[in-house]
């Protein structure tokens, strides 16, 4: 029998369903109800359970989204929004922190697949999901599946991974460049530390007139480039006039925390 996955109502997190057919006590009065054919289809209504429930979300939009900054570390955000109405059911861990950092220290390839597929933690959630997606040490295939066949994954987990530090800048130019991207995913691509000055310098040599449009406004807000790289271009009126696309492009951009920076991961 192929693999299902269930929405545990009590928690609103995916995990696979491992009761016999006709068994499971989260199936409903159809005996098919609240269950997936894969880990990104549970992951999508787990979303909007979130969404609709607590109206929260770590990371697109609700009353209680967290806003991460490194003044605050990421695991204190979280349990200020769950004591901020979040279900104190999701996350039962003694130490959340612990747990997080051990995901993102994690050098076994294998483990972080089990994370990402809703195996390895009883009670998953997107928060432990995100750190996996970002840990460099996650098996390359799995990553080049990504980068190749973006159109497989949910949308979230492609947000989430483009922040990984093992996609290299080559790749990452590319994505940013690519129309068939989404574009949150292409504005994220620009601003990973591993877009180069060079590459930035040549943007604003050769495609200076782009500059104030997304996603390629994302790589002139990129912290991690030379200082001063962009300080003409940003005296024109052209980027003066950008204002408030700008501040919607940092609101969207830094609902995607950088758990590399929390944890000291080069």
């Amino acid at each position: 029998m192929a693999r299902k996955y269930h929405i545990n109502p009590k928690t609103g997190v995916p995990t696979i369903c491992r009761a016999k057919k006709g068994k499971c006590p989260y199936q409903g009065a159809f005996g098919t109800d609240n269950h997936y054919d894969t880990y990104s289809e549970a992951q999508a209504v787990s979303l909007e359970y979130f969404r609709t429930k607590y109206n929260f979300l770590h990371w697109e939009g609700g009353e209680k989204m967290i806003n991460h900054t490194l003044s605050q570390p990421y695991d204190e955000q979280l349990t200020e929004a769950i004591k901020g109405g979040l279900s104190s059911e999701i996350e039962k861990d003694a130490d959340v922190h612990k747990v997080h950092e051990e995901i993102m220290n994690c050098k076994d390839s294998d483990k972080l697949m089990r994370i990402i597929n809703g195996i390895e933690f009883p009670d998953m959630d997107w928060t432990k999901v995100g750190i996996a997606l970002q840990n460099p040490n996650l098996p390359e295939e799995f990553m080049r599946r990504i980068v190749d066949y973006t159109d497989n994954f949910h949308i979230e987990t492609v947000r989430l991974f483009i922040r990984n530090h093992a996609i290299s800048g080559n790749v990452l130019i590319s994505i940013g460049m690519s129309e068939d991207d989404d574009m949150l995913v292409r504005c994220l691509a620009f601003q990973s530390p591993a877009i180069g000055d060079d590459y930035a310098k040549y943007v604003l040599k050769n495609h200076r007139e782009e500059l104030t449009e997304l996603p390629w406004l994302a790589l002139v807000e990129n912290k991690y480039l030379e200082e001063g790289v962009f300080d003409e271009f940003k005296q024109t009126q052209e980027y003066a006039d950008t204002a408030n696309l700008r501040k919607q492009l940092h609101e969207d951009l830094n609902r995607y925390p950088q758990w590399w920076i929390r944890y000291g991961i080069n």
